[in-house]
């Protein structure tokens, strides 16, 4: 199942072997190096859930396998961020990640223009922004139905291992 970032944010998350409330959703975490969630910030982000511990999500709640569903992790966004091609065409500010938690993937961005842009390989994140391929250009869409409708999504081609790249020497 598909979700914007967003749409978790502040859902209660509660334990389903004690019923102990954990706290609400702060922000969604995940790996810019391989592109996988790593989880769910809970109450002040110093508390993780991995997206492996996720049991259900509902309209209200996520409720979340024990035991050692918390951890400490550091974290990383590609919020705020610049979008790019490869070309330097400008698609947008980055402005939620689009998730599917079954696979633990972040297989595409929502972008401050109201459109959707896949998550495709290879892409490079540096400090101020993200770097995808120039075909992503073509692929761009109005929402999440366009984004799952494309046939890299749906053939399992979006998982993009994102290198950090320093800035290019002098000359290349």
């Amino acid at each position: 199942m598909l979700f914007y970032g967003k749409e978790l944010l502040h859902k209660r998350v509660v334990d389903v072997a004690t019923g102990e409330e954990l706290g609400g959703v702060s922000q969604v975490i995940w790996d810019p190096t391989s592109g996988r969630v790593i989880g769910l910030a809970v109450g002040n982000n110093s508390r993780v859930i991995s997206h492996e511990r996720i049991a259900a999500i509902t309209d209200e709640l996520i409720s979340v396998l024990p035991p050692g569903a918390l951890a400490d992790v550091a974290h990383a966004s590609a919020i705020g961020k610049a979008l790019l091609t490869t070309s330097g065409v400008k698609l947008g500010i980055i402005t939620d990640v689009i998730l599917d938690l079954q696979s633990g993937l972040v297989i595409g961005f929502e972008l401050d223009n109201s459109r959707v842009a896949p998550a495709l390989p290879p892409a490079i994140e540096r400090r101020a922004v993200v770097i995808l391929p120039d075909r992503v250009k073509q692929l761009v869409g109005n929402d999440l139905a366009a984004l799952n409708a494309l046939p890299e999504i749906a053939g399992g081609e979006v998982l993009f291992i994102v290198n950090e790249d320093p800035t290019p020497e002098e000359g290349s």
